[in-house]
């Protein structure tokens, strides 16, 4: 019976169910997304979105002014700047520039695609299909990397190291800016399901954050902790504990310096030592000097700066990487494909509310995550972030809280 409610006709038809656990392995599994030829998989994306526009004409034409803002900032790329990533000297180079910008930004956004689907199409075991191959492919991942992590604290923040052990399905840079986003999922769960669940999401989200400590990325740490303390304060009911909480709360600014010298002084690796007493420096002194924090605050100030000389077509050639999606794009290519681009981020998260419906608010705190990831780090091309933000915590979100788990209109 539960076969046939698999694969049967009432659910999720065969094709998107197999995209979707297509998609889900390259946008999870390292070594499953770097066997495949990107433009292929491109490809493959734009084939899935024509097959949604003739099976579901609704979803199909919404989508249409997705694909549009995607195309124009591709082409905004391509016309307003030079672009290093691709030599010169290649063949057919204008074509691939615009394809590598239009897979970053198409692939951002594909997650929304294949989430709308399942939500309106699949049943209740296609959903638990779905969720329990996430937390295989997610588990895999993030057990190779503790494994890696524990031999050597710094491997995940070496690029060129990184490149020999996609194979091994270790998490690089991107996995790990994805873990705060599934925190958030699964501090929503830990405040609404009662018993052993309950106990369950609590016990992952402790190992995750376990994960981010020694995986020594400090704004990961900071903004998972801003997104748990935020979805707990948004679970609370009653006016009077959250004036109380919102008291302890503040009360605990005090403490902030504290936590940071005590995890600079007992961080497992150098790394994790220096930038957390950079940040216990800044906190206490205001010295924004140390050499991380410095080097961000410089670009941050830099891209912003960039923009405003020319905010209407942006730079052709800066000098610097702004090291911040959200911040970059404006400085590259001005309001001309900053309009499109803030169009694509906020429709997105208005159309994942308007899925969950009465449990929008529990997808708050993952976009208030991501929008402190791209506004301080490099995203565009995060396979992991995008389908945690746009796939898995809104899934999680309707699959566990929603008492059926029942499908959205």
């Amino acid at each position: 019976m539960k076969l046939k409610r698999l694969i049967g006709k009432d659910g999720l038809p065969l094709i998107d169910l197999a995209a979707v656990i297509f998609f889900s392995l390259y946008y999870i599994l390292p070594s499953f997304s770097s066997s495949f030829n990107r433009t292929l998989v491109l490809f493959a994306g734009i084939a899935y979105f024509g097959y949604v526009f003739i099976r579901d004409r609704k979803v199909g034409i919404s989508f249409i002014s997705i694909f549009t803002a995607v195309t124009v900032i591709a082409f905004a790329f391509l016309i307003l700047t030079d672009t290093k990533t691709v030599s010169e000297t290649a063949s057919n180079r204008i074509l691939k520039i615009f394809f590598s910008k239009f897979s970053q930004y198409f692939f951002m956004y594909l997650p929304g695609l294949l989430l709308i689907r399942v939500l309106k199409t699949a049943n209740k075991e296609q959903k638990n299909l779905l969720l329990l191959l996430l937390v295989i492919l997610y588990t895999v991942v993030l057990y190779n990397t503790f494994i890696i992590i524990l031999e050597n604290p710094d491997a995940i923040r070496n690029w060129e190291e990184f490149a020999n052990l996609e194979d091994e399905n270790i998490g690089n840079y991107y996995f790990v800016y994805s873990v705060p986003i599934v925190i958030t999922g699964l501090s929503v769960c830990m405040a609404r399901l009662k018993g052993i669940r309950k106990i369950v999401c609590l016990g992952i989200i402790i190992i995750l954050f376990v994960f981010l400590l020694l995986a020594s990325y400090t704004l990961a740490i900071l903004i998972a902790a801003l997104g748990l303390v935020m979805q707990i304060f948004m679970s609370l009911k009653s006016p009077v504990t959250k004036i109380l909480f919102l008291i302890v709360a503040v009360i605990g600014i005090f403490f902030i310096p504290d936590l940071l010298l005590f995890i600079s002084e007992n961080a497992p690796s150098n790394n994790m030592s220096v930038r957390f007493r950079e940040l216990y420096s800044f906190f206490t002194a205001g010295d924004s000097s140390g050499y991380n924090l410095n080097g961000r605050l410089t670009l941050y100030r830099k891209s912003i700066e960039a923009f405003f000389n020319s905010p209407i077509t942006g730079n052709r050639n800066l000098n610097f990487d702004g090291h911040a999606t959200f911040l970059t794009v404006l400085a590259d290519t001005g309001i001309i494909g900053g309009i499109p681009f803030y169009y694509l981020l906020f429709s997105m998260n208005k159309r994942m509310k308007a899925l969950l419906s009465e449990n929008a608010r529990n997808f708050v705190p993952a976009f208030f995550c991501l929008l402190c990831m791209g506004f301080s780090n490099p995203i565009h091309n995060s396979l992991p972030l995008a389908f945690a933000v746009w796939f898995i915590v809104p899934l999680i979100i309707n699959a566990l809280i929603n008492k059926e788990g029942e499908k959205v209109k």
